[in-house]
């Protein structure tokens, strides 16, 4: 069960039968950029996508859906996948050099992106380096809210940035309990205890937790139901599966194919 995976090849039974999600898949979100384009009439635009799967197969089910309509892609580029150390190489310093220097030449001014956010820091350093401006990013939801990319300030003078995410369904005092500390006086676990588990009532990473709060409600929260309902999902199945009442289980043999 997955919470943040869109694909849409992950809602082919036949190929994964056992898979579920529950977060909508990638054409909802191609289907708002589209509606979107058709409201404010822009019909000549770029699309960038990441080398990945993600890049490649929205980017692809994107031209599917404007070719019913009168929207026109200049052109359409790949983006590089960064190094995991976000060093930038010769190679894709030259690759992502080009790219920008593409979109100044073009007289598109509507560009689509389809990338995790990762791939895409080198890349707008690169758009403010070349002082590319008067854009209309359209943001996959990827990326749309990321509080890292968005942390360069200057990024604002590329242009006007809209975005497409999940719409965000609140769980009240969610925010409060990441956050909160123990309250509870408990005696110390021996290692060799056999209920020795996690409880969510321990203080060690709550300093860590705290310093990024602001970080985890701007963009971690916006998964939280998503995450909320799959867990819930897994454990109502493993309740019905095992036979479980409010004090006990059968725990009976459970097959992966149950």
């Amino acid at each position: 069960i997955t919470y943040s995976a869109i694909i849409d090849e992950l809602g082919d039974k036949s190929q994964f039968p056992a898979v579920l999600r529950t977060v909508p898949g990638a054409d909802h979100q191609t289907e708002a950029m589209v509606q979107l384009m058709l409201h404010f009439r822009w019909n000549w635009i770029v699309v960038l996508a990441s080398s990945d799967d993600y890049g490649r197969d929205n980017s692809q089910l994107l031209s599917e859906r404007l070719a019913h309509h009168d929207i026109c892609i200049a052109f359409q580029e790949t983006l590089p996948a960064p190094q995991p150390n976000q060093i930038v190489t010769q190679q894709e310093q030259e690759r992502l050099e080009a790219i920008v220097g593409k979109l100044l030449q073009s007289t598109a001014r509507v560009v689509v992106v389809f990338s995790p956010d990762q791939a895409l820091y080198n890349f707008f350093r690169e758009v403010l380096r070349q002082n590319f401006t008067g854009a209309v990013w359209i943001a996959s939801e990827s990326w749309a809210i990321d509080p890292v990319l968005h942390d360069l300030t200057e990024l604002q003078r590329t242009g006007t940035f809209l975005g497409i995410i999940t719409q965000s369904v609140p769980i009240p005092g969610f925010s409060e309990f990441r956050v909160r500390r123990s309250q509870i006086s408990r005696p110390k676990l021996k290692k060799s205890s056999q209920g020795a588990t996690c409880n969510q009532e321990c203080d060690t990473c709550l300093n860590t937790t705290e310093s990024f709060n602001t970080i985890l409600t701007l963009s971690g929260e916006r998964v939280v139901y998503s995450v909320y309902s799959a867990v819930y999902a897994v454990a109502h199945a493993l309740h019905s599966l095992l036979g479980c009442n409010q004090t006990s289980c059968h725990k009976e043999v459970v097959y992966p194919w149950q």
